[in-house]
C-alpha cells in the first residue's frame, strides 16, 4: 500500500511538473491587465478574454494558428506516408544493409541538424535579429549579432 501511495505521488508531481507553466500560462491570459502584475494574488479574481481577443482578432493571430495546424498536419501525413512502408520493409525483409539503415535512422535523431542564417544562429530567432527591425526593440543583441552576420559574410544591416 505504501508503494502505491510513493507511485501515485510521484506520478502526480511529475503531472504537476509539466502540466504546471501550462496553467500559469493560462492564467496570465485570462487575467485582467490590471490584477497581472499583483504579486499579492496569483489567482485573480475574475477572468477576462480581452487578451485572447486581442490575440486572435485584432492582431490576426488565428492565421498564425491554422497555418501552423496545416503545417503540423501536412508533416504528419509526409512523415506516415514516407516512413509506414519503411517500417514494414525493415521489419519484413531481411536485406543487404538493413542495419547500417537503421543506424542511419537512429543517428537523425541523435545528432540534430540546425539550419544557421545571416540574421541568428538558427531560423527559431529570426525575428529578433531581422535587420529591419528597429534597434530599440532589439536591445542589446544588435551589436553582437551585427558582428555574428559580419562573421558569417552576410551583408550589413541597415
Amino acid at each position: 500500500m505504501m508503494k502505491k501511495t510513493l507511485i501515485f505521488i510521484l506520478c502526480l508531481l511529475i503531472v504537476l511538473w509539466f502540466c504546471g507553466p501550462v496553467l500559469l500560462i493560462l492564467i496570465a491570459a485570462l487575467t485582467p491587465s490590471a490584477e497581472y502584475y499583483d504579486l499579492a494574488r496569483l489567482v485573480p479574481t475574475k477572468l477576462t478574454l480581452t487578451h485572447l481577443e486581442s490575440l486572435f482578432v485584432r492582431l490576426n493571430g488565428w492565421k498564425a494558428t491554422l497555418i501552423s495546424i496545416q503545417t503540423a498536419l501536412l508533416s504528419i501525413v509526409i512523415s506516415f506516408a514516407i516512413g509506414l512502408p519503411a517500417a514494414y520493409v525493415l521489419t519484413r525483409y531481411v536485406f543487404k544493409g538493413k542495419n547500417l539503415f537503421r543506424l542511419t535512422i537512429l543517428l537523425t535523431r541523435l545528432l540534430q541538424i540546425r539550419r544557421r542564417n545571416c540574421y541568428g544562429a538558427s531560423g527559431d530567432d529570426f525575428y529578433i535579429f531581422h535587420p529591419e527591425i528597429p534597434d530599440e526593440y532589439v536591445g542589446n543583441f544588435t551589436e553582437i549579432r551585427r558582428n555574428q552576420r559580419r562573421d558569417f559574410g552576410c551583408p550589413k544591416s541597415p
